[in-house]
């Protein structure tokens, strides 16, 4: 966060105040041989943000696939170097079309998948208390410091079955608060397969597919989800709930999870 001077007109009388503001900065992640993407993003967790961006898009499957990383920053802007292990023969074509690659596969619904990726359902077993999901609103609440001071940020959350918070992460793109908070466990080794996300925005059907890709059972928004994201979310099992509010909540996909 940065501060700055600014005036507040209020019932006819100015004032001047010291505001608090998001800070974002451009990122271009390099990947060789012309390959690249750039985002906008808050200045945090930048190396956890690149390594649960490349797992949550299909591109790695462990923290192992990353041979190389270095990262430079200089003022509002930040690179990344990353070479990723048998990516050579791919490059050509991620080249052409390195973000959104769709794969229909003859099916009613278009997928946000890369072409040849084996997407599996979600394992059955997985359970969990409906209590413990109102619970999320508890654990989480004195951890928004950041936009309570500016208004300017979304949030992740990866939680255990208890509700309680294994690690979090704000941003001002809700795309990337998710990868980060991927990319922290990725790092750190631990699986994802008994954890709960949990996120501020609403639940589209790219969010959806990262939580497929890295095969977390249950994402829970306190805003909507988007209709594809629940039919995505339905054909692979992906628990979805969303407009956790107060003492309640609505399920969209995954009714086998909560003992009821």
């Amino acid at each position: 966060m940065k501060r700055l001077q600014i005036r507040r007109y209020e019932r006819g009388r100015e004032t001047l105040l010291r505001d608090h503001l998001a800070e974002e900065l451009v990122l271009h992640v390099d990947l060789g041989e012309g390959v690249g993407f750039d985002t906008v993003i808050s200045p945090g967790m930048l190396r956890e943000f690149v390594y649960g961006n490349l797992r949550s898009e299909g591109l790695i499957a462990s923290a192992a696939d990353i041979t190389f990383y270095r990262q430079e920053r200089r003022g509002g802007m930040a690179g990344v170097r990353v070479r990723i292990k048998g990516l050579e023969g791919r490059l050509p074509f991620l080249k052409r079309n390195f973000g959104v690659i769709w794969a229909d596969c003859g099916r009613r619904t278009p997928e946000y998948r890369r072409v040849g990726e084996r997407l599996e359902r979600r394992a059955k077993g997985f359970r969990l208390e409906p209590e413990t999901v109102l619970d999320i609103q508890k654990s989480t609440a004195p951890l928004f410091t950041e936009f309570e001071r500016t208004g300017g940020y979304h949030y992740a959350f990866l939680l255990d079955r208890d509700a309680d918070v294994i690690c979090r992460a704000p941003d001002i793109s809700r795309h990337n608060a998710v990868d980060k908070v991927i990319g922290r466990e990725l790092l750190a080794g631990r699986p994802l397969d008994d954890r709960v996300l949990f996120v501020t925005g609403r639940i589209g059907m790219d969010i959806a597919m990262k939580c497929v890709r890295c095969r977390i059972p249950l994402v829970v928004s306190r805003s909507a989800p988007l209709y594809q994201a629940v039919r995505l979310a339905r054909r692979y099992d992906l628990g979805m709930v969303g407009f956790l509010r107060g003492r309640r909540f609505n399920v969209y996909s995954g009714n086998d999870i909560f003992a009821v």
